[in-house]
């Protein structure tokens, strides 16, 4: 059966063949039929039978619906409205999707009377102005190993999100603050376990204001930054000390002792000066012998 051009709801089953589905009931309300939920756009009671061979149905709810449209179901047994999660809002067909089986929510056996609405939750909030990440610099390749991020203050924030992880798409991050608990008050964070040389790591930090529990979260985006561990510093090389050659001891002085060498004088004789007179006397008498024999010589010639 088909009832969206009554309702707008629509219920299909796959496998025609092997079931029947039918929607013997189906009511459309602008007002809540049962409790209260905000942001209704619109609200359905169903039932829908099967033969009891029926694994999985396809149903449709036509209404306005944009991408952030959620459609909850009423549970009954606690007596409160449910996101039933895996609802798509069809934008092109003005509708919302929902596949049910017997382990969905709901389950296919929780179709015997059911309400169902179609929520627009209000658009979430934005920070205009993003955070501005000073530390580490995006790109830096000498970061510490215990390294303290830091950031700029944005003007609207009362706190900050703040995420460090060792892969770009912050899977499992290593750190991760964020909630109305957890998030960040300051702008810094300090990374306090060592962590390895040269390695690569992101961090991101986003501006947040209000809270989740009190439905008001503001949020700004993302500001994100890579950076790398310094490396292993390198053990110094010791320097080649040459050690100078010691310079040659000086030649030794040899010093020759010459002995002393005492050759004794003859005993010297003084012999008493003759005076100069005795000389004249004794030459003159040579002189007067050599004419005495002289004239003897002669007188004997003449004789």
């Amino acid at each position: 059966a088909d009832f969206e051009d009554v309702c707008g709801v629509q219920v299909d089953n796959e496998d025609a063949a092997a079931a029947v589905v039918e929607i013997i009931g189906a009511a459309e309300y602008t007002t809540n039929p049962v409790g209260d939920i905000d942001d209704a756009v619109a609200f359905w009671d169903i039932v829908v039978i099967d033969d009891g061979d029926v694994d999985q149905i396809t149903l449709r709810l036509y209404t306005d619906v944009t991408e952030d449209s959620e459609l909850w179901v009423w549970g009954s047994a606690r007596g409160e409205w449910l996101e039933a999660e895996a609802a798509v809002a069809n934008l092109f067909g003005g509708f919302m999707l929902l596949e049910i089986d017997n382990a969905s929510t709901p389950t296919l056996d929780d179709l015997g009377e059911l309400p169902f609405a179609v929520i627009e939750p209000p658009a979430a909030a934005e920070i205009d102005e993003d955070p501005i990440l000073m530390a580490p610099e995006n790109g830096a390749d000498d970061v510490s190993l215990t390294p303290t991020f830091a950031w700029e203050a944005v003007a609207d924030a009362d706190g900050y999100y703040f995420e460090f992880a060792d892969n770009a798409n912050f899977v499992t991050p290593i750190i991760k603050l964020d909630g109305d608990l957890a998030r960040l008050i300051v702008t810094a964070y300090a990374y306090r376990t060592e962590l390895p040389y040269s390695t690569a790591y992101y961090w991101r930090v986003k501006a947040v204001s209000g809270t989740e529990d009190a439905g008001d979260l503001a949020e700004s985006d993302w500001a994100s930054a890579v950076f790398i561990t310094m490396a292993e510093p390198v053990e110094p090389t010791p320097p080649v000390v040459v050690e100078p050659t010691p310079p040659a001891p000086p030649a030794p002085i040899i010093t020759i002792e010459q002995p002393d060498i005492v050759v004794p004088l003859p005993a010297v004789i003084e012999t008493p000066i003759t005076p100069t007179w005795i000389y004249v006397i004794i030459g003159v008498g040579a002189v007067l012998v050599i004419a005495l024999l002289v004239l003897i010589v002669r007188t004997r010639r003449v004789a």
